[in-house]
């Protein structure tokens, strides 16, 4: 998708599925800012999740632009070569292997990607963190969880 002018600011989409609590999986391009002024960097999918304290975000979509409520979203489903992945693999965050379960009895699999100091680095204080999306990833997806809809994890053998 192009750059778009949504809500008077410039935007880049990041192709994006989204499933619901409905149900629903929806397909898009969530905009995502471009160049913000404190880190002269475009903006990220977990920084807007995580750090924007927005309740509703733009997803570009075939009709327009809808705005859709984060606490109604259980996933964001993005391609695994997100920058930001490769820039909390520098700086050594934490890959924990794990199985969740959806409270839609989905599962997923893949890597828990988190920073946080060694004192707080079991599975437990990763889950127990503040950050309402959780980072997963494997080889062929990058999954944001919203940390209310999951019902269970499971450590997996590394």
């Amino acid at each position: 998708m192009a750059k778009a002018a949504a809500f008077g600011i410039e935007s880049a989409p990041l192709s994006v599925r989204l499933r619901l609590l409905t149900g629903a999986l929806i397909g898009g391009g969530l905009l995502l800012r471009q160049t913000t002024t404190a880190t002269h960097r475009d903006e990220t999918l977990g920084a807007r999740l995580n750090e924007s304290g927005d309740d509703f975000l733009p997803l570009q979509v075939e009709s327009g632009v809808e705005l859709v409520r984060l606490t109604s979203v259980i996933y964001f489903e993005c391609p695994p070569d997100l920058p930001e992945i490769d820039d909390l693999r520098a700086v050594g965050a934490q890959a924990e292997p794990v199985e969740i379960e959806l409270v839609t009895g989905e599962p997923a699999r893949g890597d828990l990607l988190c920073l946080a100091p060694p004192e707080h680095r079991r599975l437990s204080d990763l889950l127990n963190r503040s950050d309402p999306f959780l980072l997963l990833v494997d080889s062929r997806r990058a999954l944001y969880v919203n940390r209310d809809a999951i019902t269970r994890v499971r450590a997996l053998a590394g």
